[in-house]
């Protein structure tokens, strides 16, 4: 069976914590194979604080984890008794495909903006 890449509907804030529990998961199932990989875009911010720069960490789609694993029964039921997740993205019962395409933009966008940080403000002139 071949492995796709589906987005996981999170709560929001446990993302990091949900993506620590599917490979504890997985590896307490006895099949560390399930998942190839589990991914939370993010990008580094830079603000000012109390006259001091800090750089901090965003997530680009709150809420949510890509993973990239084999759909079966047995796993969807797996990933749905998971703490933190309240489903995944998908239209009527069955989750949705994310194409390959797709998620390479979302790394290529999460790896350019670790070298160039982005304020976390912007401003415009009127």
């Amino acid at each position: 069976m071949s492995k796709s890449w589906y987005v996981v509907h999170t709560q929001t804030g446990l993302e990091q914590r949900v993506k620590h529990y599917l490979w504890e998961r997985a590896r307490l199932a006895g099949d560390e194979t399930i998942f190839e990989k589990i991914f939370v875009p993010t990008e580094n911010i830079s603000e000012v604080k109390d006259g001091k720069r800090k750089v901090t960490t965003r997530k680009f789609f709150p809420g949510y984890v890509l993973v990239l694993m084999e759909m079966s029964d047995k796993n969807w039921f797996m990933v749905r008794q998971t703490p933190g997740v309240t489903g995944f993205v998908s239209a009527s019962k069955y989750p949705v495909r994310v194409s390959e395409e797709e998620v390479s933009r979302i790394m290529q966008q999460t790896e350019e903006t670790k070298d160039k940080l982005q304020p976390k403000v912007l401003f415009e002139k009127d």
